[in-house]
């Protein structure tokens, strides 16, 4: 659960972050470990899509996820502990509230002390890789964290430049294939509707292929703004879909994999 906090820090000034815990009792358990006086407290109110038992959880990017490895594997290295390094670098992402509430979760949990690969098992801000988590796992105990962090971090880096690549290499064939999608339907839409009239005047029988086309031209007059608005909704939920619900998105990454194409 994410609770929301008003409240003044160990410094005097005033705060006003969110907090992960179990209940409400554990998040003041954890406000006062943290020597934060709070002045309100509540559940954070879920969002509209987590009453469809969509995850809640962030998913970090490749770039972002290469990016925090980096910062911490360099911190570790210059003899700064786990904790300390989280806490500096959460003042570096002030915009992005989710992954620095991801820095706070994990960080409250090894003050806990709980290690760092449990601290990431456990918290439910971001959606880590499993290669990711069990790679920590492993570097820990072998007291390699500062390397493998490194590691990762250079990983993921070349992980988006690939991923970069095949949008941009697809980026052409798929407006390609909208241009056509769009002129077969202004060609349905407006223009078979218009010499529909000369083949009736003709008083002969039509080809089937013909009578199949002006068929299709007079559904698509007749429903244009309907179909319009048929496709319009689909294409935001699949997209809604694919962010949101991860079972939703496993599944179709999975029949990607399957296709000679992208598998």
């Amino acid at each position: 659960m994410i609770f929301k906090f008003k409240g003044i820090g160990s410094d005097g000034k005033k705060v006003s972050d969110k907090i992960e815990a179990i209940s409400l009792e554990e998040a003041k358990s954890k406000l006062k470990s943290k020597n934060i006086i709070y002045q309100s407290i509540s559940e954070d109110s879920p969002g509209l899509f987590d009453n469809f038992e969509f995850s809640r959880k962030y998913k970090i990017s490749a770039k972002e996820l290469s990016s925090l490895s980096r910062e911490l594997s360099m911190y570790i290295r210059s003899g700064i502990t786990i904790v300390s390094a989280l806490k500096i670098i959460q003042s570096h992402y002030e915009k992005n509230q989710k992954i620095k509430l991801f820095l706070t979760t994990v960080s409250t949990h090894l003050d806990e002390g709980k290690d760092f690969y449990t601290a990431l098992q456990t918290q439910s801000v971001i959606e880590l890789p499993e290669f990711f988590k069990h790679s920590i796992k492993v570097s820990e105990n072998g007291g390699l964290l500062d390397d493998v962090l490194m590691e990762l971090s250079r990983f993921l880096k070349e992980q988006d430049r690939i991923n970069k690549e095949i949008k941009s290499a697809f980026a052409y064939p798929t407006f390609m294939i909208v241009v056509s999608l769009l002129m077969i339907s202004f060609m349905l839409s407006f223009v078979v509707p218009q010499i529909t009239g000369i083949f009736e005047s003709m008083d002969q029988e039509l080809p089937t292929p013909t009578i199949v086309v002006i068929t299709m031209g007079d559904f698509f007059n007749d429903n244009f703004t309907t179909i319009l608005g048929v496709i319009f909704i689909l294409i935001a939920a699949f997209t809604v879909l694919m962010k949101k619900s991860y079972s939703f998105a496993y599944g179709v990454h999975k029949l990607l994999l399957k296709l000679p194409l992208f598998g």
